[in-house]
């Protein structure tokens, strides 16, 4: 099944080949893909850069796991020293702060940082990662909530994240 929301060349298309989801934007030169397993579309508009005809967002509720992410023009990166403070201020200000702050994080080409939250009867672990590779800059928000260790729920988050693969078309 192929998803798109728009029919544009700077929107995303989402193909789910049965046991991969394979996500580009036309005009870009690289696909990403990781595996479906039971990850679903989910369409939910938060306002704001979720509104983007390049963001998406996954989840597979039998797991806890959720990702979400945009796939943007790498000349749109400012750094990484300004995303981080901006994702940062943005982490203290919403609806679940990080319960302490956050770590810095390399897996692999991936950069980023990671978190907990609190939640009411769970904990969740967030990765937030960037990467970019041929002029494409794929900024990626992974989740894993449940009632384990959150150092458990870390590890999955990152075992996730190692399955994730950007390439050129």
């Amino acid at each position: 099944m192929t998803l798109a929301s728009s029919e544009s060349a700077t929107a995303l298309v989402a193909v789910d080949t049965g046991d991969t989801w394979v996500l580009t934007v036309p005009v870009s030169k690289v696909n990403v893909s990781f595996p479906r397993g039971n990850l679903a579309r989910y369409e939910q508009s938060a306002g704001g850069a979720t509104e983007s005809p390049r963001y998406f967002q996954l989840r597979d509720a039998a797991r806890g796991l959720v990702i979400s992410g945009w796939l943007e023009s790498e000349a749109s990166w400012e750094g990484w020293k300004k995303f981080f403070a901006g994702e940062f201020a943005g982490l203290l200000k919403s609806q679940y702060p990080p319960s302490k702050a956050p770590d810095q994080l390399e897996v692999g080409p991936w950069q980023g940082f990671s978190y907990e939250v609190d939640l009411t009867s769970e904990r969740s672990a967030h990765l937030r990662v960037e990467r970019r590779e041929s002029g494409t800059w794929l900024d990626l928000h992974i989740s894993v909530t449940g009632d384990g260790p959150v150092e458990e729920l870390h590890a999955r988050a990152i075992a996730f994240l190692k399955t994730i693969e950007m390439k050129r078309k």
